[in-house]
């Protein structure tokens, strides 16, 4: 019987067309290399199987080789931020290294994270795909690997996740608004290819059905766009918003600064720093990041202790929280 060689970072180098020197870059993580030439590395180190030993690297060391991967859509807002706090704490609690990587929103980057992750032999993975189609990538990239999704759900069930009651979320929203006397209310939402942005529509118009309310004023685009739906300015539109992010939160406050006559009652989805500063102060739909995290990361250490356990979804409630600006009622006679 023939043993099977490991393929080694000289093999990833002549299959890839580099140096060596250039792959153990690669392999490292080191931000020096060109972007075609990580895809090059990385795609070879796939196609043969190669696998970063740490373990003997690091018992060379005389450190511990356990590690775990978070891979997000933006470590720098404010969800992924107290979410990555909490993760952090229940990791070092297990005496385990945590490894983080910001996709910043692309599906490349997102991919070459994981792939990369994966190639350092981490016992885990925490996943936040980016959109949809970043999803079946991840299903099949991890195999085997422990692996949890934050945020947003596997395509198949098959992977464990944890995520926000976000159509919850909205549908308090929309309740809050209507014992308020709102009976015109609109939603600003994301790009509804997003996950989470689909769900909190679908909770935004549920809710309305439910209450025999109008429908039409809905505006869904990317979240950076500067565009403002039509029935803003109009004086039979709706007499409170509901916002479907943090950033759709802020350009609508930005925007109330300098129309005063636009104002009515206001919800944002997701808690902010500043959510004091406005007058009125701005209530939220407001998500657990240090719940979720926690829990995502016990339900990941359960995970690789229990490797063959059911999948399991598990859902977090939202709380709202008001502050003022969502409970401003309806002008006399809307």
């Amino acid at each position: 019987m023939t043993d099977k060689r490991w393929a080694t970072m000289h093999d990833v180098a002549r299959r890839a067309g580099v140096s060596q020197k250039t792959v153990s870059r690669v392999i490292n993580g080191e931000q020096t290399v060109r972007d075609d030439t990580v895809a090059l590395v990385l795609d070879a180190a796939e196609q043969l199987g190669y696998r970063r030993n740490d373990g003997a690297r690091l018992l060379r060391q005389g450190t511990s080789s356990a590690s775990l991967g978070i891979v997000t859509e933006d470590l720098a807002g404010p969800f992924y931020g107290e979410l990555l706090t909490s993760v952090q704490r229940t990791v070092q609690h297990h005496d385990y290294l945590l490894l983080t990587g910001s996709a910043a929103g692309e599906s490349h980057r997102f991919y070459s994270l994981l792939r990369a992750f994966v190639l350092r032999r981490v016992d885990g993975l925490l996943v936040a795909p980016t959109a949809a189609d970043d999803v079946s990538i991840t299903n099949e990239l991890v195999g085997g690997l422990p692996c949890v999704f934050v945020d947003r759900p596997p395509s198949n069930g098959a992977i464990d996740s944890v995520v926000s009651d976000n159509g919850g979320g909205t549908r308090d929203a929309v309740r809050h608004l209507f014992d308020h006397g709102h009976r015109r209310i609109g939603f600003i939402g994301d790009d509804p290819g997003f996950w989470t942005a689909r769900q909190r529509l679908d909770g935004f118009l549920s809710a309305l059905n439910a209450l025999g309310l109008s429908t039409e004023y809905v505006h869904m685009a990317p979240a950076d766009s500067r565009v403002t739906p039509g029935w803003a300015t109009d004086e039979r539109g709706p007499t409170a918003i509901v916002t479907g992010n943090a950033t759709i939160t802020l350009r609508q406050l930005l925007r109330r600064r300098d129309h005063p006559d636009e104002r009515g009652a206001l919800i944002g989805f997701d808690d902010v720093e500043y959510a004091d500063l406005p007058d009125p102060a701005l209530t939220v739909i407001a998500q657990q990041a240090r719940r979720i995290g926690e829990t995502a990361s016990g339900l990941l250490f359960d995970r690789i202790n229990r490797a063959d356990a059911p999948a399991r979804a598990l859902t977090i409630p939202t709380r709202l929280i008001a502050r003022g600006s969502g409970e401003v009622g309806p002008p006399s006679g809307a």
